[in-house]
């Protein structure tokens, strides 16, 4: 008996001893350890057509610029975190309208006149190629427009939950000859930019 009630009495002391360094330990456990330390939930979206957009932007000599809007017909996508993992969007090019007021209808030159050039076989051929597509896996995108399909860089990439839907964002600069939007005559096609920026907005709904 003398043996075991130092015995017992040492066993205790290590449990309270082990029991305070857990505790410690736990409690100085920084925010960002913790943070680390989970997994983020991967969520599904489907884009709310309604809701969402492209909005594109060209320029003739660097010094006059048009404007315009495109709308979706469909999406999904994938997030984890504030990621955007991969996702299939699909634009519907016979959506295309202008927005900016740099045109001189006196001269014939209006809206519905250079929508209908942007859409002719001269540029995006859209009754050919009714539609865009941007497809995102693993954080790479690549853009198909006219049948033709390359590589592109995301760029100012946000992701805002609302509620369980999220309101995405992305901007991407492309060049229309990778894509053989251009026009057959060279002198008239160097008046305009080869590059064109697209912003995009989406309205993302949990599915």
């Amino acid at each position: 008996m003398q043996i075991i009630k130092p015995l017992f009495i040492f066993l205790l002391a290590i449990t309270f001893v082990s029991c305070g360094t857990a505790e410690k330990q736990e409690a100085n456990a920084t925010p960002e350890a913790t943070e680390e330390a989970k997994v983020e939930e991967v969520r599904s979206y489907t884009v709310n057509t309604e809701n969402s957009q492209v909005q594109w932007k060209g320029s003739i000599l660097s010094v006059k610029d048009h404007e315009g809007t495109i709308n979706f017909e469909s999406g999904k996508f994938t997030t984890q975190g504030e990621k955007l993992m991969e996702g299939t969007f699909v634009v519907d090019m016979s959506t295309m309208v202008a927005t900016d007021e740099n045109y001189q209808p006196e001269e014939g030159k209006t809206k519905e006149q250079l929508i209908g050039h942007l859409s002719s076989p001269d540029f995006f051929d859209v009754a050919k190629f009714p539609k865009a597509i941007l497809t995102v896996v693993g954080g790479n995108a690549t853009l198909t427009v006219r049948g033709h399909a390359k590589g592109v860089e995301l760029s100012n990439v946000t992701m805002s939950p609302n509620g369980d839907n999220v309101n995405a964002t992305a901007e991407f600069t492309f060049n229309r000859q990778d894509f053989g939007v251009a026009f057959d005559m060279g002198v008239k096609d160097m008046a305009i930019s080869d590059e064109i920026v697209a912003k995009v907005s989406i309205d993302g709904v949990k599915s």
